[in-house]
């Protein structure tokens, strides 16, 4: 048994925890910033310092999207028929605190372009001898009616970061549309990208 394990069974009382697809699960439970953490967060998005971090992320991640920075590995665009996003790197780049804040700001930029909050993650688990933890959001558009075929905006969204070790490694988002009659058309990556910037 890992020392994550034992400390964790001891605290919890727990003689074992779930395991899938290789990952050894000690904490899953839903996601919000404490009230503290929503202080110091509401205390960084007034700085300059915040301003010109989170502008340069977006800018980085435009610029990977048209092709003028092919040369940095710290931005990757994926897109595909159905699904369409961006990984940042955080390594050398952001701190924890940071790279939580920013996931921070991406929701809730998304939020006032007329999403919900429809589930939160926090997940704690041992891969490869690495202990990693996963914070996650689920948006989803808010429909102004319901009539078929529905508005699906950029479609539904993921944001995602990642920390090993407690450093954090990516920041990640993920839209994902449909393509049934059931909707409409949904708006484009490039105009979800164009949405995004921090002032």
């Amino acid at each position: 048994m890992s020392f994550f394990n034992k400390i964790y069974n001891q605290v919890f009382n727990k003689k074992s925890n779930p395991e899938y697809n290789g990952k050894k699960f000690l904490v899953q439970e839903m996601y919000s910033l404490g009230e503290q953490e929503q202080k110091e967060y509401t205390s960084w998005l007034k700085k300059e310092s915040t301003i010109a971090q989170v502008n340069k992320i977006y800018s980085g991640i435009k610029h990977k999207k048209a092709g003028l920075s092919e040369q940095n590995e710290r931005y990757s665009i994926y897109q595909s028929l159905q699904s369409n996003g961006f990984y940042v790197l955080c390594e050398n780049f952001l701190d924890s605190k940071n790279t939580r804040f920013v996931l921070e700001v991406l929701k809730d930029q998304l939020l006032a372009m007329g999403y919900y909050q429809n589930h939160s993650s926090r997940d704690i688990f041992e891969e490869n001898d690495n202990l990693k933890t996963k914070i996650s959001y689920y948006l989803k558009p808010k429909f102004s009616n319901y009539e078929i075929p529905l508005e699906q905006k950029f479609g539904n969204i993921h944001l995602e970061c990642l920390f090993i070790n407690d450093k954090p490694d990516y920041i990640k988002l993920l839209a994902n549309v449909y393509s049934d009659r059931n909707y409409k058309e949904a708006e484009s990556f490039d105009d979800l990208l164009a949405a995004l910037s921090y002032n």
